[in-house]
């Protein structure tokens, strides 16, 4: 599994503006939480297609915030939607879920 985060990545593309990468930072907890919500109602209605575009947008932002742990998860998830393998994308939810608990349990300023 790859880091949870890469803070050093995430401040470089932002020029070192760390004020700038704290909200970034904060709206993609946000959005993740959002997305996760809308991935579960898409499995549950066998929506592979809403699935593969809300992975798909999550595994971007993901690696534009240096979220790698995520971006890795997103992409196994990507990957089970695209063969169109809708148990093994709803069995990779919890570990999305639980990368999203230890980034969220990162103080964003310590890293």
């Amino acid at each position: 599994m790859k880091d949870i985060f890469d803070k050093a990545e995430f401040l470089d593309r932002l020029m070192g503006d760390e004020e700038l990468a704290n909200e970034i930072f904060a709206e993609f907890l946000e959005d993740v939480s959002h997305k996760l919500t809308t991935m579960k109602e898409d499995l549950d209605n066998n929506d592979a297609s809403s699935l593969l575009r809300q992975v798909h947008t999550l595994k971007g932002a993901a690696a534009n915030v240096g979220a790698e742990a995520i971006q890795e998860v997103a992409c196994q998830i990507e990957v089970a939607g695209q063969s169109e393998d809708m148990d093994k994308a709803g069995s990779l939810i919890p570990e999305l879920e639980r990368q999203l608990e230890m980034l969220k349990q990162l103080d964003f300023r310590d890293c």
